[in-house]
């Protein structure tokens, strides 16, 4: 099912800022990384609506590069974050994730119901480094990010819960002179509040039919979640690719009118034309 942007909640703004998010969370670095880099690219997201759900939303968009890789900030493919503190083998840094916003004539169980506006995540992550290569071209994390969920739109900002989300990371990285390779798979659960699992799984009373029953989700396990992404660093280009699988068994929600399927699958793809980077290299290149 293809989303024009202007069914994207009305705003190919806001879905440019959605897919820019997507387009960051490729892993990508150069063998010699400047501090920061500027660009141009396209990306293309390919989602179900919300985890559980059959319909889906193919968009493909013009978006922004810019990269900025501080010792205690970093603006790139893996988000904005901050690094709070760094211990020998632990770091604390600030994560976040997106939700995409939904129409609900534009799926098959939402219908009647409010549109969905975009659920941002951001919260801490607590990194352990479980073993790495004397190289560090080869990296398993274990990392734990709670994250508070906001959605964005009328009213502009709305609080709806929290998630906790750990998982292992495996981390491959490839350079040969001016080109890297990077590989990342990682695999972990989901837990999230009754607030934060009622946002897309709840049935209100008066939204309620004889084919789709009242329903209010509760705390605890969400489902689990691997993630694939593979990405291409040159000194002008970069190329990435993103698979994203999700398993509802045994969800806390799993019996909610909302939950079509109990797999849903997120992918997509990125390139970009790097046309400015500054000539001072990053001190800390880490996959951190």
């Amino acid at each position: 099912m293809t989303i024009l942007p202007k069914k994207f909640c009305g705003s190919p703004i806001r879905l440019s800022a959605l897919l820019a998010i997507l387009f960051y969370s490729f892993p990508v670095y150069a063998y010699h990384l400047p501090l920061w880099e500027v660009g141009v690219g396209v990306g293309n997201l390919n989602s179900s609506h919300y985890r559980g759900a059959e319909t889906r939303a193919n968009v493909t968009l013009p978006i922004p590069f810019a990269v900025y890789r501080g010792e205690r900030l970093k603006a790139d493919r893996g988000g904005l974050r901050g690094k709070f503190f760094a211990s020998g083998k632990m770091n604390l840094t600030l994560s976040g994730s997106f939700g995409i916003p939904v129409k609900s004539e534009d799926t098959n169980t939402r219908l009647g119901m409010p549109d969905l506006d975009p659920l941002v995540e951001i919260g801490p992550s607590l990194n352990v480094n479980l073993w790495k290569t004397k190289d560090t071209n080869h990296v398993l994390w274990l990392k734990m990010p709670v994250r508070l969920a906001f959605s964005v739109g009328d009213p502009l900002m709305k609080y709806h819960g929290f998630n906790f989300a750990p998982f292992i990371q495996i981390f491959n990285r490839y350079p040969k002179r001016s080109t890297e390779w990077r590989l990342k798979m990682s695999l972990g659960p989901i837990f999230g509040d009754g607030r934060y699992n009622n946002y897309y799984y709840e049935v209100d009373a008066q939204y309620a039919t004889p084919e789709r029953e009242e329903y209010h989700a509760s705390s605890g396990y969400s489902g689990s979640r691997a993630t694939l992404s593979i990405a291409r660093n040159s000194k002008h280009l970069f190329f990435g690719i993103f698979a994203r699988y999700d398993n509802l068994s045994s969800a806390t929600f799993v019996d909610s009118p909302m939950v079509e399927t109990k797999d849903s699958l997120i992918y997509g793809l990125a390139i970009a034309w790097v046309f400015g980077r500054s000539d001072t290299d990053a001190k800390h290149t880490d996959d951190d």
